[in-house]
């Protein structure tokens, strides 16, 4: 049952990437886009969170970290506005999922083995498998939007390295996301270390994080975009905006009872199949829709180095 959630909830991540997408095509911009979309997810949880169970007292360490993934998410998101608009889809939404694998080097890194954070073989064979997907893919795109004469000019190539300073903008942030909401979570269910004892988070008000996280994203975002000449979203904007804020929010709660309903099996898989379904989500729509080209060997490669690395492949192996 879990992994069937998850698959459905990279699915809707998918269709959310697809809502974007159209709404930039059709005129629109994609800070609208994502100012309508915050702004219907964070009350999708909301509703399904903090009222639906009538819990609204909320502790301080609620709001701080919700408050700090929401900014994370808000520039991740902008980021991502920028790279679906200058290049591919399916080498973007790769290097996105890839950023998966490093909040295992980095918990490693904090708290060791002691604290159940290991870093195995198979988890640093996935990163090389990823980087080598990416390095390929990448090198075919720079190769493909060169000019081949000196009277071309170079605009191609200035778009690919404007995607491409996007697109590890997208990486980044992604990943601060990943590593401050397992934080937050590994400090609800575990006694920390000393000197880790300011990052400890209550239980009180857990389930406002989202609705915190998505509010402080479109309360950012909406700063930034009245410094950028705000304009009225068009028809598109709202219409597309509004499917993909219902996406977003109906995968993320999905995500949520995945993760509680998850027996120890379905656990080593679980992200790595949300991982795989975003990526063949949007390639799909990407090459039958607008008839992209997808370098599928890339992308395979890439999903089976996040298999590969993020799978815990102790627990599937039950050894």
């Amino acid at each position: 049952m879990a992994l069937i959630l998850m698959i459905f909830s990279g699915i809707l991540v998918g269709f959310g990437n697809y809502c974007m997408r159209r709404a930039m095509i059709a005129g629109g911009q994609s800070r609208n886009y994502i100012l309508i979309q915050l702004f219907l997810s964070a009350l999708w949880t909301f509703a399904l969170g903090p009222l639906a169970h009538m819990q609204f007292a909320i502790s301080t360490s609620t709001w701080i970290y919700g408050a700090l993934t929401g900014l994370c998410l808000a520039f991740f998101m902008k980021c991502l506005g920028h790279a679906m608009a200058r290049g591919p889809v399916s080498l973007t939404v790769a290097f996105i999922n890839a950023s998966t694998l490093l909040p295992a080097l980095v918990f490693f890194l904090l708290f060791g083995a002691s604290w159940g954070f290991e870093y195995h073989l198979t988890t640093f064979i996935g990163s090389l498998l990823v980087l080598l997907a990416l390095y390929q893919a990448t090198q075919r795109e720079f190769k493909k939007n060169t000019p081949t004469t000196s009277n071309t000019p170079a605009i191609s190539k200035q778009l690919s390295m404007a995607w491409l300073v996007a697109t590890f903008g997208c990486f980044f942030f992604h990943t601060l996301m990943l590593i401050l909401i397992q934080l937050r979570a590994m400090s609800l269910l575990t006694e920390l270390p000393e000197h880790f004892l300011l990052l400890k988070s209550s239980t009180q008000g857990s389930e406002a994080f989202l609705p915190i996280m998505l509010m402080s994203a479109w309360l950012v975002r909406l700063v930034d975009t009245k410094k950028e000449h705000f304009q009225l979203p068009i028809k598109q904007e709202w219409f597309f905006g509004g499917l993909g804020g219902f996406a977003n929010g109906a995968s993320i709660h999905l995500m949520a009872i995945a993760t509680m309903v998850a027996t120890g099996l379905q656990g080593a898989m679980m992200f790595p199949l949300y991982s795989v379904s975003i990526i063949i989500t949007c390639n799909l729509w990407s090459a039958l829709l607008y008839k992209e080209s997808v370098y599928w060997p890339a992308s395979v490669l890439a999903i089976l180095g996040i298999i590969t690395g993020t799978v815990n492949w102790t627990a599937l192996l039950g050894s």
